[in-house]
C-alpha cells in the first residue's frame, strides 16, 4: 500500500488515487509516495506546505523545494516541486559528512554538502533568482564558510552566487554580483537571497529585509548550485556547518513575495515543531 492510501479521509482530502484528485493533493502526495513519508504530522505539514505556496503564488517561481522531512538522507533528498530520481529533477545527492534527523541535515563543516545539479546559467536569469536557507544552527563563524553557492570565480565575486548567513557577525552575500555585508546578530531562520533587477540584490532574515544593495549583476554562475558549500572551478569551496531544515532555489523575489515565503516556511516548521 502507498502512504497516500493512508490517513487521507483524516487529512480531509479527495481520494489521491488517479486523475480524480486535485492537482495540489497531486503535487503533494507525489512527493510523500517517494519520500516514504508515513507519518500523518508530516504528511499533513507537506500538503499543507503546498496550499500555502500556491495560495501565495510562490509555486510557479520555484524550480527546487528541499522541505527536509522524514529524517533520513533518502527522504531529505527530494525535490517537492519535481520528486523525480533524476539530475535533471534538481534532486540532493548528499556527500561527505552529514547528520540527518526530524529537525533537517547538518553538514559537518569539513566534507559535507548536497550537490543539488542545478546549473544557475542555465535554468535562472542573471537578473531573476533566488536561493534561501533556513537555519537551525547558531554559529558565528570566524572564517570563510558558504552555506549555499555556486561561483565562476570566488576570488574576484565575479559570476558568482552564494551566502554566508553569519561571519564575524556579518551576513556576506552575492547574488550574479560582487559582495554584500550587512550586520547580522543571528543565523537562526530563514535566510533568502534575491535579485529581480540588474542594478539591485536584496537580503532577508525572516521577515526583515537586511539590505537592498545597489551592486550590479555581473554574470552568471558556470556550475550547480550546492547546500553547504560555495560549487566553484577552484579548489577551496568554504565547508559551513549549520543544519538546515529548507531550502529553496528559483525565479527572483519582490520583498512581499520574500515575506510571503517566510510566512509559509514559517507555518510549515511550526507545524513539525522544529521552527527557531
Amino acid at each position: 500500500m502507498s502512504v497516500r492510501s493512508a490517513r487521507y479521509n483524516r487529512l480531509g482530502l479527495r481520494s489521491p488515487k488517479g486523475t480524480s484528485a486535485l492537482p495540489l493533493e497531486r503535487d503533494a502526495w507525489a512527493f510523500l509516495d517517494v519520500a516514504g513519508i508515513t507519518s500523518s504530522r508530516q504528511q499533513e505539514a507537506i500538503i499543507q506546505l503546498v496550499r500555502d505556496l500556491k495560495q501565495a503564488r510562490l509555486w510557479t517561481k520555484m524550480k527546487a523545494i528541499y522541505p527536509f522531512v522524514g529524517g533520513t538522507a533518502t527522504s531529505h533528498k527530494w525535490n517537492l516541486k519535481d520528486p523525480q530520481d533524476t539530475n535533471a529533477a534538481f534532486r540532493l545527492t548528499f556527500n561527505g559528512g552529514w547528520t540527518h534527523s526530524s529537525t533537517g541535515a547538518l553538514p559537518n563543516g569539513s566534507t559535507g554538502y548536497a550537490e543539488t545539479s542545478l546549473d544557475v546559467g542555465a535554468s535562472l536569469g542573471q537578473n531573476d533568482l533566488h536561493f534561501s536557507y533556513y537555519s537551525r544552527t547558531e554559529r558565528n563563524a570566524s572564517g570563510v564558510e558558504f552555506d549555499m553557492g555556486a561561483a565562476g570565480d570566488p576570488n574576484t565575486g565575479a559570476n558568482s552566487t552564494g551566502m554566508r548567513i553569519r561571519e564575524s557577525g556579518n551576513l556576506v552575500g552575492r547574488v550574479n554580483a560582487n559582495n554584500t555585508t550587512v550586520a547580522n546578530s543571528s543565523s537562526l531562520g530563514l535566510f533568502i537571497a534575491s535579485r529581480n533587477s540588474s542594478t539591485n540584490q536584496q537580503f532577508y532574515r525572516n521577515s526583515t529585509q537586511l539590505v537592498n544593495s545597489a551592486v550590479s549583476s555581473t554574470g552568471l554562475p558556470t556550475v550547480t548550485i550546492n547546500i553547504g558549500r560555495l560549487n566553484n572551478t577552484v579548489a577551496t569551496v568554504y565547508h559551513a556547518q549549520r543544519e538546515t531544515a529548507f531550502n529553496t532555489i528559483g525565479n527572483g523575489l519582490t520583498s512581499t513575495e520574500a515575506t510571503l515565503l517566510f510566512n509559509c516556511v514559517d507555518r510549515y516548521q511550526k507545524f513539525l515543531g522544529r521552527a527557531v
